[in-house]
Formats: structure tokens, C-alpha cells, sequence
């Protein structure tokens, strides 16, 4: 059975930028968490795509768009900045051992999942899981917005 709305759909107002809340830096976000265990980081090589942007952040910055892979995830801000030696191409300044990936609970966290929310599969599946998502809490802002409209 069909539900008519009363209301047109709005999306909720911006609450974070200009005149609003500040948007949240990578330091609030994941800057308290602990070091990541072994095989909660996707540390396999760094591919020329990857290599073809800036993939890495300061602590005082916004996250990247977190990715559907670990493959792609950002470098975590700890850690010397990617050097830019021509068009479309960056390079890891040695050690290489200095420059890590986000891990996929750094994601989650980044997404807003709850610290100590479970993913399960393996290392690939998780960080697919994370970038697939719609933020929890963008899903609950457009949550509260639809329920609003029943009224």
C-alpha cells in the first residue's frame, strides 16, 4: 500500500561551513585513535595511479572522499608530504616506510561509522564496505527530514 507524503522532500539546511559549524578536521576525527594493528592497513604498493594525485591531507584538514578500497585509501597526515614532479604525478619522498595508508577503522571513523563498529570479511571487503556507505550521519539527517514529512 501506497503512502502519500504531505510535504514536499527538502533536503535538511547545511549545518556545518560558512556562518556554521566548522567542518571536521582529520586531528578530531581520527587524531586520538591508536596505532593500527596488522592487517587493519592496506600496505601493499603504491600504484603510478595512485601516485597521480596528492592523496594526503594535513591534521588540520578535511578528510579526502574515502574510496570503495584500500587500495585507494588516503595516506594518513603523520608523515612527509608526497612531492609533485610533473603533470598528473607524485612521488613518496624515502623512506617509503613514513607514508601509510588510512586505515579502514581511520575510514570508518572519517565516515562517521561509531569507533567500535564491526565490519567483517576480509581487508578489501571492509574498506568496500566504508566507501560504499552513506555516512550514518548524513543518513540520519535525511532520516529525521522523511519523518518529518508524515506529519
Amino acid at each position: 500500500r501506497k503512502t502519500a507524503l504531505k510535504k514536499r522532500f527538502e533536503f535538511p539546511d547545511p549545518t556545518h561551513g560558512l556562518g556554521k559549524r566548522k567542518y571536521v578536521t582529520l586531528r578530531k576525527a581520527i587524531g586520538s585513535m591508536p596505532r593500527p594493528k596488522e592487517g587493519e592497513i592496506y600496505n601493499k604498493s603504491f600504484s603510478w595511479h595512485y601516485l597521480s594525485r596528492n592523496r594526503k591531507r594535513k591534521w588540520g584538514d578535511v578528510s579526502f572522499t574515502i574510496q570503495a578500497s584500500g587500495r585507494h585509501a588516503p595516506l594518513h597526515p603523520r608523515g612527509l608530504q608526497p612531492v609533485h614532479v610533473g603533470k598528473d604525478k607524485y612521488m613518496l619522498p624515502p623512506p617509503v616506510e613514513k607514508h601509510r595508508r588510512l586505515s579502514y577503522k581511520e575510514c570508518a571513523v572519517i565516515q562517521s561509522f561509531p569507533k567500535r563498529f564491526k565490519f567483517y570479511g576480509h581487508l578489501d571487503a571492509k574498506y568496500t564496505q566504508i566507501g560504499n556507505a552513506v555516512p550514518p550521519k548524513i543518513s540520519e539527517m535525511i532520516g529525521t527530514a522523511i519523518k518529518g514529512l508524515k506529519k
